[in-house]
């Protein structure tokens, strides 16, 4: 043992790397986790800003709708306490729910809603601090009416004051961004998640908002609902082979069964997602975006996952992606020349 540690400190580096002190490491740790913390900032606010044009342009083809301010907030509460002193520099913010992003265009923004101001008051109602305060703000938001003014008071510079906000109409599904570093997006039929590695792969607003709008569009096509009827049915195709094995003295353990709905669920699965890639395009340009060259994010993405370029397994290959958008894009341009409405073609039914 003595021989070897011996032989090991001979292999020690011989290069003079320069010395760096504790306190020096710590600055610079702090340092990065501020660069994080903005970077993360950033994302957030960029797909809540581009996913309000999208919710609201398009909800005449959604069928749960609500209200939208195109405001966010939070109290420090609800934040890493390894983050508070960041966030308290970088946005001000203390226990009290406070405003972090306003939308550009947006009824808060028309309202006079600045960044920084605490919310202390909602329709006569008080805001309590913390997680309380964010809970309650978001019911009696949701609780506001269409089409009627409400009453906010907010703590600006020390002064009270009282604004009016009237919400707008939008799509009632709400878009987050979560933490994950994938290229992946999906929606469970009441909310859109995207992970922060396809926010970032989507480098323009018009890649993101092609994100976004597929996601709404597999909800605004009943998409979910008809994988669930199709599992459904596929189940009892193999629960039916299940019980003729059982009256031929076989157990099967209901193997029939769970193949059944899987291949069930499966069904369609690529018709859905080019459906969901046309109907989406339709999403992006009515929402104001330029959808020239918004398809380059498929080569994107095939760069992030190789495999997908040549390989179709539940959705379809993001070759294929590529020039399905690439064409509705080219439909659009012929409907806009053409002062046609904005509509996806249907397929003509006998």
């Amino acid at each position: 043992m003595m021989a070897a540690a011996f032989n090991l400190a001979g292999c020690a580096p011989h290069s003079a790397v320069p010395n760096v002190s504790k306190e020096a490491i710590e600055s610079e740790a702090a340092r990065q986790l501020a660069f994080r913390f903005e970077n993360l900032l950033q994302e957030i606010q960029r797909v809540q800003n581009v996913s309000y044009r999208v919710l609201t342009a398009n909800v005449d083809q959604c069928k749960k709708v609500g209200s939208k301010f195109g405001a966010s907030f939070h109290s420090l509460d609800q934040l890493p306490k390894e983050i508070h002193p960041i966030a308290r520099e970088r946005l001000g913010l203390d226990r009290r729910v406070s405003i972090v992003n306003i939308v550009p265009g947006s009824p808060a923004e028309k309202a006079g809603l600045l960044r920084g101001d605490a919310i202390l008051r909602v329709s006569g109602t008080a805001v309590p601090v913390g997680h309380r305060g964010s809970n309650k703000l978001g019911k009696l938001l949701r609780r506001s009416k269409l089409d009627k003014s409400i009453r906010i008071v907010v703590s600006r510079g020390g002064n009270r004051l009282n604004v009016s906000v009237r919400p707008v109409r939008a799509c009632d599904y709400p878009v987050f961004m979560a933490g994950k570093n994938e290229t992946n997006a999906f929606t469970d039929g009441r909310r859109i998640v995207l992970q922060r590695g396809i926010v970032k792969l989507a480098s323009t607003d018009e890649e993101l908002a092609l994100v976004v709008a597929h996601e709404l569009a597999h909800i605004t096509a009943g998409h979910l609902q008809k994988k669930t009827a199709n599992k459904v049915a596929g189940t009892f195709g193999g629960l039916a082979l299940d019980l003729a094995a059982a009256a031929a003295g076989v157990d099967t353990r209901g193997a029939f069964t769970r193949a059944g709905g899987n291949i069930g669920a499966q069904a369609y699965s690529q018709d859905f997602e080019k459906e969901a890639n046309y109907i989406g395009m339709y999403f992006v340009a009515g929402s104001g975006f330029d959808t020239k060259g918004v398809e380059r994010f498929w080569r994107k993405m095939a760069d992030s996952n190789p495999a997908s370029i040549s390989f179709a397994g539940t959705h379809p290959t993001s070759a294929e992606r590529f020039l399905v958008i690439s064409k509705t894009n080219k439909e659009i341009a012929a409907k806009r020349r053409g002062k046609r409405p904005l509509q996806p073609n249907q397929i003509a039914r006998r």
